[in-house]
């Protein structure tokens, strides 16, 4: 399972790396970090990943995440934010288990070298921590060839810590992230071979078949996730040889509150960036002031219109819109009666 044989790139990726989200605590319910295609679908090779790895990893790449392309970068884990986010009140020896297990595991990305050679890796992570009381701190490192994988601009989910940190079980976890890939795209669904989604879900060499895969972790994880997760996945066997099953489908839709903060987060960025942006309610009222007429069309000409009266970004763009379109109905009202 690679993220060379799936490729990800995201729809409207403009190539720059993404930032993570939040006040800079793993603790912060708005805390959310880029996970890149190639570690979301990694296959262990030695070892495995629990959930308690799959989070305290979540916390090292939140951390990590404005260096981790510097070769020489060491990060900094302070343990008592990551024993409050596992949930941990009285010592730090959960964390250390799930450093020591990390350093441990060693892991395979399938990545595209020269002459079309693959490159496999070990060990991705380098644990050298040290404690002081309460207070301690780890420090860790990524495998400098590793890097620029970890981080790639155009392959990757964000990932939200308070979503992953409410997960009881692993196959939820790596299916949650697996589905936060596809969330964005145009066309949100998730095709994949039965094989292909074992590795992905970390259950290589283990529940054999489709019916134990089905019942004990991916019937569970897809229940879990539809419940914690801002978004809702549903799954539909695609095709089968005779009576096995080869390949599935998800389908993937946002909640609304979701759907609603996304919207009113790209609006925001677009009137940062000096454009002028619409609220989706303001083309309803704009098709019931002239019905008939292309809406689209209009706004065309409004947008046109606004550039060679070298108009600036109006202070209220929807009512502005709303006006040019009655005026616009006003003139043209004799060819949609």
């Amino acid at each position: 399972m690679t993220a060379r044989a799936l490729p990800l790139l995201a729809d409207g990726d403009d190539g720059r790396r993404p930032a993570r989200s939040g006040q800079g605590n793993v603790t912060d319910g708005n805390a959310t970090f880029p996970k890149s295609a190639g570690l979301i679908q990694i296959r262990e090779k030695i070892g495995a990943l629990s959930l308690l790895d799959q989070k305290v990893l979540a916390c090292m790449l939140f951390y990590a995440n404005d260096e981790i392309t510097d070769p020489m970068a060491v990060h900094e884990l302070n343990l008592a934010e990551v024993r409050a986010y596992l949930g941990e009140h009285e010592s730090n020896d959960r964390v250390r288990e799930g450093l020591d297990n990390l350093s441990q595991i060693r892991v395979d990305f399938d990545v595209l070298g020269e002459e079309g050679r693959k490159f496999a890796y070990g060990a991705f992570v380098n644990v050298s921590g040290h404690e002081v009381g309460q207070g301690g701190k780890a420090r860790y490192q990524f495998h400098h060839e590793l890097r620029p994988l970890l981080r790639e601009p155009a392959k990757w989910a964000r990932v939200s810590l308070a979503i992953l940190q409410g997960f009881q079980s692993k196959y939820a976890a790596r299916l949650y992230e697996n589905l936060e890939l596809y969330a964005n795209r145009r066309v949100p669904e998730w095709r994949i071979g039965v094989e292909d989604l074992r590795t992905c879900l970390g259950a290589d060499g283990v529940l054999p078949g489709w019916g134990q895969l089905w019942r004990r972790a991916l019937r569970p994880a897809l229940e879990e996730v539809n419940a914690r997760a801002d978004f809702h996945a549903e799954i539909e066997v695609s095709h089968k040889t005779g009576r096995r099953v080869d390949t599935v489908v998800f389908r993937i839709t946002k909640s609304e509150a979701r759907a609603v903060r996304e919207n009113a987060g790209t609006r925001a960025k677009r009137r940062r960036e000096g454009r002028v942006v619409l609220r989706p309610e303001t083309f309803e009222r704009a098709r019931r002031i002239a019905p008939g007429a292309d809406i689209a069309l209009i706004e065309r000409d409004w947008r046109q219109w606004m550039r060679t009266q070298g108009k600036a970004s109006p202070a209220s763009p929807d009512a502005a819109f709303l006006g040019f379109v009655k005026a616009w109905y006003r003139r043209n009202r004799d060819a949609f009666v």
